[in-house]
């Protein structure tokens, strides 16, 4: 590219220097993704870059490869440079944080270009940075960034467990087992947070009050942050274990990259990290994206204390209303649900559905195609107004139409028939009911289960006095209320519960 300077070039070409720059390490793995037009009124994209880089560091950064390491050798072809004065540059670039080196086992030093983060972002942690764009471009980093990684399919992070006790049958892969792996690393570092200085130390933002010395570094990793960045501060294989203990006990999330080798691993929290509030706010479960595990509620166990909800890291935990933790969070904003309501009730926002209950009927069509059953029923609605929904539900389907109903009246089973753990039925087979009337039907049908003995060893033979001693179906469940769907049947023209037995 030449040795030209600053001064022989214009103004015009230094900012398109710096514009090409930014759309090199946009096209990183890690990019800026400032596609927002008041980030880019701000400025903030190209700010880092011109604080960081002369227009010549930019030159030679846009010429590197994208997607590989180089040796000195390739660079000094590269760019018409001797043997010394390609060492000499690049040396120089690694030690001010804008590219990566690395010392390998064969003797070369190899390198590699940064991308904004892990790398650029990271590797100035502990500088000053600049208030007039940190405050934009971390906001950016932060969003932009996941997003392109998720869209990647590999995120650059991802969430290990705390240890073998927390997951199920301690089946924990052996590159998830943070602990064991510390054993395999050589040299370890800890550094400054760089998400924590530019949201608490540089834009003033001091409610969180989780540590900020507790970045950890491995192997070549490590090497880079001491030998070249002089960055962070070397420690044993004992304090990088403590401090991950600590981070533990201080409710903080461990995060490594995504990788066997973990030569970085985070502490993270959801106050001033890059990547978890990201994550909190991202629109779906980004769960799957980021560890190999998934979270279960074992209701057996659970004494409905509430702990669970309020460690949460990222919020997802919710105490339901029969006082049991529920997971939240499943939606992904696909439309499912709103490209099949007929009443255009669910609402996508911010990458959401949410319920415009005004609209909503109750029909449930959203709930049966949610492909990540997002939707659920709101329990607290009683089973009387269920049961007339389910009365209106059904004039809407036969109402102006010629219609005739016939019901089997086999195998009643305790519980709805969705359910899989259904026992035995309750009563014997009755037999087959037909009617032009769905409301005299449904009464026929109830009338002869409710004057059948109960089979014994069913759920409906207790052998106990029960309230309801000839209602099978409220001495099985007492809160049912079928009754009132009949009724409300009737009201609204369905039918009549009256009816005459005709048997064939």
């Amino acid at each position: 590219m030449g040795n030209a300077t600053t001064k022989e070039r214009s103004e015009q070409e230094v900012q398109q220097i710096y514009q090409d720059l930014l759309d090199y390490v946009d096209s990183l793995s890690f990019g800026y993704h400032t596609d927002d037009p008041e980030i880019k009124a701000t400025g903030a994209d190209t700010a880092m870059l011109k604080e960081f880089y002369t227009p010549q560091d930019a030159l030679y950064t846009i010429d590197m490869p994208k997607d590989d390491f180089f040796l000195p050798e390739w660079f000094a072809e590269k760019e018409n440079l001797t043997s010394d004065q390609a060492n000499e540059t690049l040396l120089d670039m690694a030690k001010r944080g804008l590219i990566y080196r690395e010392k390998r086992d064969d003797g070369n030093i190899w390198y590699h270009n940064a991308p904004a983060a892990h790398g650029i972002f990271e590797f100035h942690a502990g500088k000053a940075m600049n208030l007039g764009w940190i405050g934009p471009l971390f906001q950016t980093l932060g969003t932009g960034t996941l997003q392109v990684c998720y869209n990647a399919g590999v995120p650059f992070y991802r969430c290990v467990p705390l240890g073998k006790e927390v997951v199920k049958d301690e089946a924990l892969l052996p590159e998830d087992d943070i602990f064991a792996k510390l054993k395999t690393h050589r040299r370890f570092c800890v550094s400054p947070c760089a998400c924590i200085q530019a949201v608490r130390d540089t834009l003033g933002a001091d409610n969180c009050q989780h540590p900020q010395g507790v970045c950890l570094q491995t192997d070549a990793m490590a090497d880079f942050y001491l030998d070249d960045l002089n960055l962070g501060k070397e420690i044993s294989e004992e304090q990088a274990e403590a401090i991950l203990r600590k981070s533990i006990d201080r409710g903080l999330c461990i995060q490594t990259t995504y990788a066997k080798d973990n030569e970085i691993i985070c502490q993270c929290n959801v106050c001033h990290c890059g990547i978890l509030p990201a994550l909190k706010n991202w629109p779906g479960d980004a769960a799957g994206a980021v560890t190999n595990y998934v979270i279960e509620h074992d209701r057996d166990a659970c004494v409905q204390c509430g702990t669970c909800a309020e460690v949460c890291t990222m919020k997802v935990i919710e105490i339901a209303d029969d006082g049991y933790p529920q997971i939240t969070g499943s939606c992904i904003g696909c439309g499912q649900c709103r490209k099949i309501c007929a009443h255009g009730a669910p609402i996508i926002t911010d990458g959401k559905a949410v319920i415009d209950h005004d609209r909503c009927v109750g029909c449930g069509r959203c709930i049966a195609i949610c492909p990540k059953n997002a939707v659920q029923i709101n329990w607290d609605e009683s089973a009387a107004n269920l049961n007339r929904k389910i009365a209106e539900y059904t004039k809407a389907v036969v109402d102006g139409r010629p219609c005739f109903h016939i019901s089997l009246v086999i195998d009643v089973s305790p519980n709805c028939d969705c359910h899989a753990e259904n026992d035995m039925p309750i009563v014997p087979n009755v037999g087959m009911f037909a009617s032009f009337d769905p409301v005299a039907l449904d009464m026929a049908c109830v009338d002869a289960v409710n004057a059948q003995t109960p089979l014994r060893g069913s759920a409906a033979d207790s052998g106990e006095s029960h309230v309801h001693e000839h209602d099978h179906f409220r001495r099985i469940h007492p809160d049912t209320d079928w009754r009132s769907c009949l009724e409300h049947g009737e009201k609204i023209g369905i039918g009549v519960r009256d009816y005459e037995l005709i048997k064939i």
